[in-house]
């Protein structure tokens, strides 16, 4: 096992990751789960002090680009803010046709 994956392991037996079926466990060696212990890596390298779920959205600074880090970052938050908004308005509008028995 390579120390990612004695990482990946560690993490799920500590309960850190989990898998969506409790029939199929997550394994340390399946490449989403590196994903996610890289990112997670990602994340402990940037120092982050929240608490509680959230996301970190990593980008490369566009070059040219005219605005502070804090505009960018602010502008980017709305972003994806407006996404997250638009998915859920969506499911909520995908469930009241189900409802109706309009289909998908």
């Amino acid at each position: 096992m390579s120390k990612q994956e004695d990482k990946a392991q560690q993490m799920i037996d500590e309960g850190l990751i989990a898998g969506r079926d409790d029939n199929k466990p997550p394994r340390a060696d399946d490449p989403v789960v590196q994903e996610l212990v890289r990112r997670m890596d990602e994340c402990d390298d940037a120092s982050c002090n929240q608490t509680g779920p959230h996301v970190h959205l990593v980008m490369k600074r566009p070059e040219g680009l005219d605005m502070s880090n804090g505009e960018l970052q602010a502008l980017m938050q709305k972003k994806f803010n407006d996404q997250v908004n638009k998915l859920m308005r969506e499911r909520v509008q995908a469930e009241k046709r189900r409802k109706l028995g309009l289909g998908e």
